[in-house]
Protein backbone atom coordinates (compact mmCIF):
# COMPACT_ATOMS: atom_id res chain seq x y z
CA UNK A 1 0.00 0.00 0.00
CA UNK A 2 2.82 2.23 0.80
CA UNK A 3 4.98 1.80 -2.31
CA UNK A 4 1.30 2.50 -4.45
CA UNK A 5 0.72 5.63 -2.68
CA UNK A 6 4.57 6.78 -3.06
CA UNK A 7 3.92 6.18 -6.79
CA UNK A 8 0.80 7.88 -6.88
CA UNK A 9 1.65 10.81 -5.53
CA UNK A 10 5.30 10.51 -7.30
CA UNK A 11 2.63 10.83 -10.88
CA UNK A 12 0.55 13.56 -9.60
CA UNK A 13 3.50 15.68 -8.76
CA UNK A 14 5.15 14.74 -12.12
CA UNK A 15 2.27 15.66 -13.78
CA UNK A 16 1.69 19.10 -12.05
CA UNK A 17 5.23 19.73 -12.52
CA UNK A 18 4.63 19.56 -16.00
CA UNK A 19 1.16 21.80 -16.51
CA UNK A 20 1.93 25.00 -17.41
CA UNK A 21 0.63 29.18 -17.22
CA UNK A 22 -0.25 29.96 -21.04
CA UNK A 23 1.42 32.73 -22.42
CA UNK A 24 -0.36 36.24 -23.30
CA UNK A 25 -0.53 35.09 -26.90
CA UNK A 26 -2.16 31.85 -25.99
CA UNK A 27 -4.76 33.52 -23.44
CA UNK A 28 -5.53 36.56 -26.27
CA UNK A 29 -5.88 33.12 -29.08
CA UNK A 30 -7.98 31.30 -26.75
CA UNK A 31 -9.96 34.37 -25.11
CA UNK A 32 -11.27 35.89 -28.53
CA UNK A 33 -12.33 32.18 -29.44
CA UNK A 34 -14.33 32.12 -26.46
CA UNK A 35 -15.90 35.96 -26.38
CA UNK A 36 -17.02 35.51 -29.92
CA UNK A 37 -20.81 35.18 -29.19
CA UNK A 38 -20.64 37.80 -26.05
CA UNK A 39 -23.05 40.08 -25.83
CA UNK A 40 -19.74 42.49 -24.51
CA UNK A 41 -16.40 40.45 -25.78
CA UNK A 42 -14.07 43.14 -24.17
CA UNK A 43 -15.63 43.00 -20.49
CA UNK A 44 -14.71 39.09 -20.42
CA UNK A 45 -12.04 38.73 -17.45
CA UNK A 46 -10.86 35.47 -16.80
CA UNK A 47 -9.47 32.97 -14.65
CA UNK A 48 -6.51 31.01 -16.26
CA UNK A 49 -6.40 27.68 -14.96
CA UNK A 50 -2.80 25.36 -15.79
CA UNK A 51 -2.20 24.01 -19.69
CA UNK A 52 -1.58 20.28 -19.20
CA UNK A 53 -0.59 19.56 -22.87
CA UNK A 54 2.23 18.84 -23.48
CA UNK A 55 2.36 17.50 -27.09
CA UNK A 56 4.33 18.99 -30.25
CA UNK A 57 1.83 17.64 -32.56
CA UNK A 58 -1.78 18.46 -33.34
CA UNK A 59 -4.47 17.75 -30.79
CA UNK A 60 -7.81 18.73 -29.64
CA UNK A 61 -7.43 19.79 -26.04
CA UNK A 62 -10.50 20.22 -23.43
CA UNK A 63 -9.34 23.18 -20.96
CA UNK A 64 -11.07 24.27 -18.21
CA UNK A 65 -11.50 28.00 -16.56
CA UNK A 66 -13.39 30.83 -15.49
CA UNK A 67 -15.01 33.65 -17.08
CA UNK A 68 -16.70 36.64 -16.10
CA UNK A 69 -18.26 38.96 -18.52
CA UNK A 70 -21.28 41.51 -18.56
CA UNK A 71 -24.40 40.87 -19.14
CA UNK A 72 -27.48 42.26 -20.73
CA UNK A 73 -28.12 44.72 -17.74
CA UNK A 74 -24.51 45.97 -18.17
CA UNK A 75 -23.04 44.63 -15.17
CA UNK A 76 -20.80 41.86 -14.36
CA UNK A 77 -22.51 38.33 -13.57
CA UNK A 78 -19.82 36.67 -11.83
CA UNK A 79 -16.99 33.55 -12.65
CA UNK A 80 -18.88 30.72 -14.03
CA UNK A 81 -16.66 27.93 -14.86
CA UNK A 82 -16.36 27.27 -18.67
CA UNK A 83 -14.96 23.95 -20.92
CA UNK A 84 -13.69 24.84 -24.24
CA UNK A 85 -11.82 22.76 -27.20
CA UNK A 86 -8.53 23.84 -27.70
CA UNK A 87 -7.25 23.17 -30.88
CA UNK A 88 -3.19 22.60 -31.02
CA UNK A 89 -0.99 22.49 -34.34
CA UNK A 90 2.02 21.61 -34.13
CA UNK A 91 2.43 21.54 -30.73
CA UNK A 92 0.91 25.47 -30.77
CA UNK A 93 -2.18 26.75 -29.77
CA UNK A 94 -4.21 27.99 -32.59
CA UNK A 95 -7.90 28.44 -32.12
CA UNK A 96 -10.82 27.32 -29.08
CA UNK A 97 -14.34 26.78 -28.98
CA UNK A 98 -16.37 27.34 -26.52
CA UNK A 99 -17.97 23.69 -25.26
CA UNK A 100 -20.65 25.66 -22.82
CA UNK A 101 -21.05 27.43 -19.26
CA UNK A 102 -23.29 26.62 -16.74
CA UNK A 103 -23.27 23.05 -16.55
CA UNK A 104 -25.00 21.26 -13.45
CA UNK A 105 -23.05 20.35 -11.05
CA UNK A 106 -19.56 19.70 -12.01
CA UNK A 107 -19.50 16.14 -10.03
CA UNK A 108 -22.62 15.08 -11.97
CA UNK A 109 -22.05 11.87 -13.33
CA UNK A 110 -22.10 12.14 -17.46
CA UNK A 111 -21.77 16.04 -16.92
CA UNK A 112 -18.89 16.80 -19.62
CA UNK A 113 -17.07 19.14 -16.80
CA UNK A 114 -16.28 16.25 -14.64
CA UNK A 115 -12.68 16.82 -15.96
CA UNK A 116 -12.67 20.15 -14.71
CA UNK A 117 -12.64 18.83 -10.88
CA UNK A 118 -9.88 20.31 -9.28
CA UNK A 119 -9.36 22.94 -11.46
CA UNK A 120 -11.96 25.67 -10.75
CA UNK A 121 -13.60 26.96 -8.01
CA UNK A 122 -17.17 25.04 -7.39
CA UNK A 123 -15.12 21.56 -7.70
Amino acid sequence: MRAFLAIATGVGLLTAAQARELTPEEKITIGGALTRDFRDPQSAEFQWTPWDYRGTGDATVMYCGEVNARGAAGSYEGYVPYLAAVLVKAGKIVDAVLIGTHFPSLARHGSPMRQCIGKVDGS
